[in-house]
């Protein structure tokens, strides 16, 4: 076989790699759970499990539009809204990796688990609770996202009444996940918490007793998204594949 044919054998077959990894990506690739700008979260299949006020249209809130979930209550029940999950999406999602987003406001929260956003396997949970610290002297409103699982807390520093976009990425060969704070890795390698009796959904909301727990939404998506280790799996066993037609072909 000359350099030639073996050159082009050999770019058709990488370039076929290359499709077959982005076919891969777009077609695992699936939005599970969506709430987008001041939707109401019940026109966008979300049920509004607990809580008497289902939120509203937050109001000229820096120009972004948000769904706001005013849990404002000193008793039960707290108010969130629920995305329920399959068995099969919920296995797809641990095999394939997934990506669970929140870009949220948070106007008053002084308890840890006041504004939330979490991810329900059946087994354990993922979730990113929020509080601000507490009025006072210093007080500049910087706003503390705390895993559930133990895996650590990070604080912004750029003061109140910012909207951050927060991501769990998981990646289902480390089962693990990751949190990023506006496209930055802040925490690394979260296992979860556990919980028997977890239902399958996604929820987001808050859960004060503290007549706090304020955060205006203007967006919370649940995933299945193939993590890179997943692709470079698939990438490798292609590759191997490759270099044994290469061999045989040069025989």
């Amino acid at each position: 076989m000359n350099l030639t044919k073996t050159f082009l054998f050999s770019a058709a077959v990488v370039f076929t790699l290359y499709g077959v990894l982005a076919c891969a990506a777009t077609a695992r690739a699936e939005i599970i759970a969506q709430h987008l700008d001041d939707s109401s979260p019940s026109t966008e299949g979300w049920t509004l499990e607990s809580g008497a006020s289902p939120g509203g249209s937050a109001v000229n809130d820096s120009g972004t539009l948000a769904w706001a979930i005013d849990d404002n209550s000193t008793e039960d029940p707290p108010i969130w809204w629920k995305k329920g999950l399959t068995s099969q999406e919920v296995t797809d999602a641990a095999a394939s990796g997934w990506k669970l987003t929140g870009k949220v406001r948070v106007v008053d929260a002084s308890d840890p688990e006041t504004v939330f956003c979490a991810y329900y396997t059946g087994a354990g949970y993922y979730g990113m609770n929020f509080n601000q610290e507490v009025q006072g002297a210093g007080w500049d409103g910087d706003v503390t996202v705390t895993l559930s699982g133990g895996g650590g807390s990070y604080t912004t520093t750029d003061g109140a009444h910012k909207y951050h976009t927060y991501e769990l990425v998981f990646d289902p060969v480390a089962g693990t996940a990751d949190l990023f704070v506006d496209g930055i890795e802040r925490i690394s390698n979260d296992d979860g918490g556990i919980w028997g009796d977890a239902p399958m959904a996604v929820k987001f909301g808050g859960t004060s007793m503290e007549d706090t727990g304020q955060g205006n939404w203007n967006k919370v998506t649940f995933e299945i998204v193939p993590e890179p280790s997943t692709l470079v799996l698939l990438g490798s066993g292609l590759l191997g594949l490759l270099l044994l037609l290469l061999r045989r072909r040069s025989k």
